[in-house]
């Protein structure tokens, strides 16, 4: 999966330029590396990676900082890590978090977009 691939599922959520993605196979370091990629293309945005590598869950999100006295990617991550049953955290630009992997996932993230319009 290529950062380049990634870029053309922005959308705009609450006047945010918002990526939620899930990508499968990639383990937390391989996810912080995609992260990164895909930050350096899209500065001004919220940034929110889920990836799946068998049984577990790695999640990294990150606020651009014009938007993080309104929205922090700590917040992102233990919602997400709270809804799913894993654990997690960070600054308000960026944090990072796991779970395992189970049926709610697919819920949880398909609902993410409604929680960060909050």
């Amino acid at each position: 999966m290529q950062a380049a691939e990634l870029l053309g599922q922005v959308k705009t959520i609450a006047g945010r330029q918002t990526l939620i993605t899930t990508v499968q196979g990639l383990d937390a370091k391989s996810l912080r590396n995609l992260h990164d990629s895909v930050k350096s293309k899209l500065e001004d945005a919220v940034i929110i990676l889920a990836g799946v590598e068998g049984d577990k869950v790695s999640l990294i999100a990150s606020v651009a900082k014009q938007y993080a006295a309104t929205l922090k990617a700590g917040d992102i991550i233990k919602h997400l890590a709270q809804e799913l049953g894993g654990k997690g955290g960070g600054k308000p630009d960026l944090a990072q978090g796991g779970a395992p992997l189970n049926e709610k996932f697919n819920q949880v993230i398909a609902a993410l977009p409604a929680w960060l319009e909050q």
